[in-house]
């Protein structure tokens, strides 16, 4: 499900960014006071895949959120694994459990940032 017009996570200097490039005027305070009532509602999440910088998404219907974040550059890749979805559900099965949703994220280094 996108999240003003992206989809998976977005920073909210990007979601500025789009805003402005749409001809609206907003300020940054605008965005963040914005982004605080949409997590209130449980609409969005802040998603912190480090200490430098927090991201959002939408958490509504059965999206499920996996990722992996380049520990060198910061970059987050979204990707969906109908391998992972089978496995979870294997392990939960195994364990009586039912899974409602799950997270996965790798923290590695991407080719980009190895070759620098």
């Amino acid at each position: 499900m996108p999240c003003f017009g992206r989809r998976g996570c977005s920073k909210a200097e990007h979601l500025v960014d789009d805003l402005k490039k749409l001809g609206h005027a907003v300020s940054r305070a605008t965005v963040y006071r914005t982004l605080s009532h949409l997590q209130d509602a449980g609409i969005l999440r802040q998603v912190f895949f480090d200490n430098k910088q927090s991201y959002y998404e939408v958490i509504a219907g059965d999206q499920q959120n996996d990722y992996l974040i380049c520990v060198e550059t910061g970059r987050v890749i979204e990707f969906s694994s109908e391998k992972l979805k089978a496995l979870r559900d294997e392990i939960c099965a195994e364990h009586g459990f039912e899974p409602l949703s799950h997270r996965f994220h790798v923290y590695g280094v991407a080719p980009r940032a190895r070759a620098e």
